[in-house]
């Protein structure tokens, strides 16, 4: 059998809706078609896209608000009611689906949660949503106020199976809840984490949780120049003030120093265990310079290592 000479014709697919032309061409049998497959590299060089909120729009307003009643309402699949909520937020409820015998169906459903309680299964996922800049209903909880409704709402959540990871969850910043407290002034509700750290007998790995900028709680406690709070950390973890380790990084003794705040300088140096006090600076800098610049002094006489 002697060979032909033919054209060739090439035909690209790079899309989904030429699979079907495709398809046709091949149970067609042409053997001067050759058929090429490539996949398309429009979504591989799109621009990321930023992140996408998952957090229910009812909790981040009752979290905000400090709301615990709308809270257990869209937590609670039982021994839920309807008294004393606002007739505004059932309307907005009923508009998500939410009824008095069960809770959205676009929750989804989840098996981390406490049994017994009361607790539906569908509260984990409700309860783990974050805000596109990835803050946790602790986050914003935390930092909208420390009265009392706020601190019942935050042991609420620290209530449920999970509630500790919550507590360290960390925002597209690095921020855990705790910086958020701090950098609010928030007094009480960092009290009352801390207490829960405690609780769980894990203070001292929330404490020293750095976020992307390598700054602890402490450093927001020092830059809003809240002293007693300043101690209140110390007391917790007297090495707090040691990090972020290394000496490339800003300590709270070089940042209440180049702040000008002796008093919170004095709290850090007097109240730090001995040989755990970092000095460091950024660019090289240490607390030695920045004390000279500032013509800071501690107990009258100048800084010293």
């Amino acid at each position: 059998m002697g060979l032909e000479e033919a054209d060739a014709k090439m035909v690209v697919a790079t899309s989904h809706g030429d699979c079907q032309k495709l398809k046709n061409l091949v149970q067609q049998q042409d053997p001067t078609t050759i058929l090429v497959v490539m996949a398309s590299t429009k979504h591989a060089s799109a621009e990321k896209k930023p992140p996408r909120a998952s957090m229910h729009p009812l909790l981040a307003a009752a979290a905000c608000r400090g709301n615990l009643q709308e809270l257990k309402f869209l937590l609670l699949k039982r021994e839920q009611t309807n008294d004393g909520l606002k007739p505004e937020f059932l309307k907005q409820a009923e508009a998500y689906n939410f009824t008095s015998d069960n809770t959205t169906s676009a929750i989804g459903a989840g098996s981390d949660v406490e049994q017994g309680g009361g607790i539906d299964d569908d509260a984990v996922p409700l309860v783990n949503g974050v805000t596109m800049e990835g803050d946790t209903v602790l986050h914003l909880v935390v930092t909208n106020g420390d009265a009392q409704n706020f601190l019942d709402y935050v042991d609420f959540i620290h209530g449920l199976e999970g509630g500790l990871l919550l507590l360290s969850k960390e925002n597209h910043n690095g921020d855990t809840p705790l910086h958020c407290a701090a950098r609010a002034a928030r007094t009480k509700m960092v009290s009352r984490l801390i207490a829960l750290a405690k609780y769980q007998g894990k203070v001292e790995q929330l404490l020293r949780k750095e976020n992307k900028r390598k700054e602890t709680a402490l450093h927001e406690v020092v830059r809003i120049g809240d002293n007693h709070m300043v101690a209140e950390l110390l007391r917790a973890d007297g090495r707090l003030a040691s990090f972020p380790e290394g000496n490339k990084h800003t300590s709270p003794l070089y940042l209440a120093i180049n702040l000008g705040r002796a008093e919170t300088a004095e709290t850090l140096h007097d109240q730090s265990e001995k040989r755990f006090l970092s000095y460091s600076g950024p660019d090289g800098q240490n607390a030695l310079h920045a004390a000279v610049l500032r013509g800071i002094k501690l107990h009258g006489r100048r800084i010293h290592e």
